[in-house]
């Protein structure tokens, strides 16, 4: 009784102690703390208004950031590009030393450590959710995650360049699996709107004169919203939990002649917010420079260090910053230059505030003084010790990168065997010029402004002006990619379909270890009915990235163009047996199940579909085709979806004409005729809709049918 009594007493001291102090003490006192790691793409420090941006672009992170966390004033990344930015984060390495160097081309070894498996050996559930299919886990950042969320969603697919999901999309889904998270867990979430183009859903889109701004408060909004749920969910508590919230580089916006990243060295690209949010770091703030590299060592510190006595939190912290290893300059480099236009690579070095660029020849800049890099310093005399340094450091970062890219002195023997996985690694054919002495692209700004320029004149459709540019582009600098791949569509545009060949071909021999190039011609070949080089060159694709959907969906339409459906449909159980989850592809299987009269699986397939792009107007007219195939009943569940997508899309005649057949098939003929009237009056139909409405119309009319009105509107 007495212990009865000692625990009773207890409980109702805790619950007093939580009333007065608003705490769950509980779980305050729990020692192992949740940790979710938040990545904001392409995000700018100084355009939060915790960095001293004047419009108020992210609200809720700046509050959270003054009122429970640590800023990090100067915080950097090692490349301003995705895939290797993230890779640093995730492993602790520097570009040099993960040799993943540039976006869509390099795999993350197996046997470096990321993150996620460091704290998965400390007995964390790991789980990671991405927005873009830059982050595809065929490039190795999925190593150590128990859930890797990369099925990437899409809204409509004009507003990007490839596949990415809205913020409003990925929170969806960590809400909906947040709910089986099991303590202690490591999750991480990447947010990708900020990234070109911009396009902010209302009511972002007329809060800010730039769109950019816009695409920071949307992701702000959905963070905001993820952050209450977990807290209503009781999965995260603000006395026991660890938020690490950073960007992976920044933006140029024209600052210094770039308008987006990956192109130039420079603070706009490099400088990007970190902020830890956890118990003793509220309104804290420090100046101590920190890398990307070096946030996962110190959260491992961190983490060993939380149930010790001894210094508080931010202390720990700015003690191992101070550390001799972790105050040596930041090795800086992009291959984007490299890769996407020919020109050199660029490296250098950040020791906060000198900013060491080394191209064809070598820049220094003091970025506290001179964030728009208009002095340079290299020449004085007092510098001369500091730049004699920088340039024997950096002489032996672009040796190290060489290793990377000299095809005779990297080790081949695992290129088939990474590349019978999935895996692409980028591997010339045959040597080259020394990446290091081709164009510095600091002297290709103009080039590269006219490219962007030029981009617009193909948009508008003035293709003779847009052809006379690309063309002068094309003679000024012979092997940028992205002017030939342009030129291509412009040549085919104007027919010169040999002239628009040579250029994809060329595409191919400077680019020899991408998908893209191969998917790019091999579509060539298939808009002019060469069907054996078209497949030739998808396969090549498919051989490079197992997983690129729009292959095995371009496969699939030769494939019926040849009058094999059973071939086609092989193509796409290939993809799903190398996980490929596109919702085009899982339509298209739905669709094929419902003509089969496997009713069931077709409704799984479209699920998937909708859960993969909950905006397609094609996956919404296939559900109501099988929920309308399923259904018999008067106002079941055909009814409710027809009458909820008629009002959604009423432009449409699709989902009157699946109306007209429902009724059709009851036997209730006025119905079905008030319907075939309806769709005969929507904006949009294919022409063998509208041929088969007029048809239908036409014999209601004969048979002297009394239109019925079904009250779907």
């Amino acid at each position: 009784m007495r212990r009865s009594g000692l625990t009773l007493m207890l409980c109702f001291l805790i619950s007093l102690l939580e009333a007065v102090f608003g705490a769950d003490l509980g779980h305050a006192a729990d020692p192992i703390p949740n940790i979710l790691l938040v990545t904001l793409d392409t995000t700018r420090a100084d355009h939060l208004p915790c960095y001293g941006y004047q419009q108020n672009t992210m609200p809720f992170t700046s509050q959270m950031a003054t009122e429970q966390g640590l800023i990090f004033e100067h915080a950097f990344t090692p490349a301003p590009l995705t895939l290797p930015a993230h890779t640093s984060l995730l492993t602790g390495l520097t570009v040099e030393q993960h040799g993943v160097l540039d976006n869509g081309l390099f795999v993350l070894a197996p046997r470096f450590e990321t993150l996620a498996e460091s704290l998965k050996a400390k007995g964390y559930a790991t789980h990671a959710y991405i927005a873009a299919a830059v982050l595809d886990r065929i490039y190795g950042l999925d190593q150590g995650f128990d859930i890797y969320d990369d099925a990437v969603r899409m809204g409509r697919r004009r507003y990007f360049n490839y596949k990415e999901r809205a913020a409003s999309q990925l929170v969806d889904t960590v809400l909906t699996q947040s709910k089986s998270w099991k303590s202690p867990w490591f999750t991480w979430v990447h947010f990708y709107d900020p990234h070109e183009p911009y396009v902010p859903p209302p009511p972002h889109d007329q809060a800010f004169e730039q769109p950019y701004d816009g695409e920071l408060a949307f992701v702000d909004a959905q963070f905001h919203r993820m952050m209450a749920s977990l807290r209503d969910l009781k999965q995260w508590h603000d006395q026991r939990d660890l938020a690490i919230i950073v960007g992976d580089h920044g933006e140029d916006l024209g600052d210094h002649g770039e308008m987006t990243h990956g192109l130039l060295l420079t603070p706009a690209a490099l400088h990007v917010p970190l902020i830890w949010i956890g118990p003793g770091l509220a309104g804290k703030r420090t100046d101590q420079p920190i890398s990307l590299c070096q946030i996962k060592p110190l959260l491992l510190y961190y983490l060993d260090a939380a149930g010790q006595s001894g210094p508080d939190h931010e202390t720990r912290l700015i003690t191992i910053l101070n550390s001799p290893r972790s105050t040596a300059p930041f090795p800086l480099v992009t291959l984007m230059p490299y890769y996407s236009f020919r020109w050199r690579p660029l490296s250098g070095l950040l020791e906060y505030p000198w900013l060491f660029v080394n191209g064809s020849s070598a820049a220094l800049f003091n970025i506290a003084s001179d964030r728009l890099l208009k002095q340079d310093l290299s020449r004085e005399a007092k510098h001369k010790a500091r730049l004699r340094d920088y340039h024997a450091e950096v002489n032996r970062l672009e040796t190290s990168l060489k290793t990377f890219l000299d095809p005779t002195i990297r080790d081949l023997s695992k290129l088939e065997e990474l590349r019978s996985l999935g895996y692409v690694q980028s591997i010339p054919e045959r040597s080259g010029p020394d990446p290091f002495s081709l164009p510095d692209p600091r002297e290709r700004v103009q080039i590269y402004h006219e490219f962007i320029e030029s981009k617009k004149l193909m948009k508008a459709g003035t293709w003779p002006q847009a052809l006379e540019r690309f063309e002068s582009l094309r003679a000024r600098d012979p092997d940028n990619t992205l002017v030939l791949n342009n030129l291509a569509t412009i040549y085919d545009q104007f027919k010169r379909y040999t002239d628009a060949e040579l250029v994809l071909l060329r595409v191919t021999e400077i680019l020899p270890d991408m998908d893209y190039p191969y998917l790019q011609l091999g579509r060539f070949y298939m808009q002019h009915n060469h069907q054996e080089e078209a497949r030739n060159n998808i396969l090549k694709a498919i051989t490079r990235n197992r997983r690129n959907a729009e292959a095995y969906l371009s496969l699939f339409y030769l494939k019926i163009r040849e009058a094999d459906p059973e071939g086609a449909l092989a193509i796409l159980r290939q993809a799903l047996d190398n996980k490929v989850e596109d919702p085009e592809l899982f339509t298209i299987l739905a669709q094929h199940a419902r003509s089969t009269g496997q009713l069931d699986l077709a409704l799984d397939y479209v699920l998937k579909a909708e859960q993969l792009n909950p905006l397609g107007e094609d996956i919404a007219i296939e559900k109501t085709r099988i929920m309308c195939a399923q259904d018999h009943s008067d106002r079941g569940a055909c009814f409710i979806d027809l009458k909820e997508n008629i009002a959604r899309y009423s432009w449409l005649a699709d989902f009157w004409i699946v109306a007209a057949d429902w009724y059709a098939s009851r036997d209730k003929p006025g119905e079905s005729y008030f319907c075939w009237m309806r769709a005969a009056d929507r904006k949009i139909m294919f022409p063998q809709e509208k041929s088969r409405i007029r048809e239908n119309v036409e014999l209601m009319k004969a048979r002297n049918t009394i239109a019925i009105n079904p009250g779907l509107e």
